[in-house]
């Protein structure tokens, strides 16, 4: 009886110890707009975030979106707090290459928003474009150094008509003022 409880102790903790090393090593990489419908000459941006149980040492990836209706107005600081920024455009290919490295003080994050990408809505975009914004060929770097390949992240937006009406409801002629 005391080999078959020791025996099930010993699998139970092999097998609780697997399924940790699973979940902390799960990578989650976000792309989050402030609104997923937007309108000519209006700014988005859009939040880079990444999970990673063993924590997000650095970041790779390239960004691919229509130049010709969208502008990236933020090229030079894209890193927010704790993060820096080695991103820049290859010469060869024109394609955006975010890198961004953790520069914080202690242990990594596990999960962090890593960057800010502030775009604004070009006068070539039409209502009813969908606009993409993807990061293609990721790679995040843990606490142990150790690079992990992750899927594609894309987000769409979706170009809006301007409001007619800024000022309010009020209609011509109505006069609710007292």
């Amino acid at each position: 009886m005391k080999i078959f409880r020791r025996t099930i102790l010993i699998v139970t903790i092999i097998l609780l110890s697997l399924v940790l090393k699973v979940y902390a090593g799960t990578i989650d990489v976000k792309l989050t707009p402030t609104s997923n419908n937007v309108k000519v000459g209006e700014t988005v941006t859009v939040t880079l975030s990444v999970q990673h149980g063993n924590g997000v040492e650095g970041f790779d990836s390239v960004l691919k979106y229509d130049k010709t209706k969208l502008k990236l107005n933020n090229e030079e600081q894209l890193a927010q707090k704790d993060y820096m920024s080695m991103s820049g455009t290859d010469e060869s290919t024109g394609e955006l290459k975010v890198s961004l490295i953790y520069s914080g003080a202690g242990t990594t994050p596990s999960q962090a928003d890593i960057a800010k990408l502030e775009f604004e809505v070009l006068n070539s975009a039409n209502v009813n474009d969908e606009l993409s914004i993807k990061l293609e060929g990721i790679q995040v770097i843990d606490s142990d150094d150790t690079g992990s390949d992750v899927k594609d992240v894309e987000v769409k937006l979706t170009v809006v008509e301007p409001d007619n009406n800024p000022g309010g409801d009020n209609k011509p002629g109505d006069n609710t003022n007292t």
